[in-house]
């Protein structure tokens, strides 16, 4: 079993629109236990079609998942770690007030001139005028091969 906390497209749907959680469905199989939790020192930023996080001065929402080392596997492959995003140990809290290490996956570096700022910190909550037509597995593709 293994933490992992999600900021964007892995995270439980909503009542948002699908490509809010279009990873989601991959690992559902593979999700043991999931509670709402937040990461401090980190900025949120849209690429569009999905989200990555740099370090910084703020709170980013999102879900704290435990898993099967399978699912961390298969988030791996979603994530292209390490070659694109970058996985490591962080310190989240749960909405419960709980301390939790757990692993997080950050923006390339070399792509994060080409993102929005989210200032609210949750991907739910972004901008969505940017909107290109390109569907989340064209844009992740595209962009992964470009950097």
């Amino acid at each position: 079993m293994v933490k992992l906390f999600v900021y964007g497209t892995l995270r439980t749907p909503t009542s948002g629109e699908p490509a809010d959680t279009g990873n989601h469905q991959s690992i559902t199989e593979e999700l043991l236990s999931h509670e709402p939790a937040v990461l401090e020192g980190a900025q949120l930023i849209s690429f569009v079609h999905y989200p990555g996080i740099i370090p910084g001065e703020g709170t980013v929402i999102g879900e704290l998942f435990e898993l099967t080392d399978a699912g961390l596997e298969i988030c791996d492959l979603i994530e292209s770690h390490p070659n694109f995003y970058r996985r490591t140990k962080v310190e989240v809290r749960t909405m419960a007030g709980h301390d939790e290490t757990a692993f997080v996956y950050w923006a390339p570096d070399n792509l994060v001139d080409s993102g929005i700022p989210v200032p609210s910190g949750d991907w739910f909550d972004r901008d969505r005028s940017d909107h290109d037509g390109r569907t989340l597995d064209a844009a992740l593709a595209e962009d992964i091969e470009k950097y």
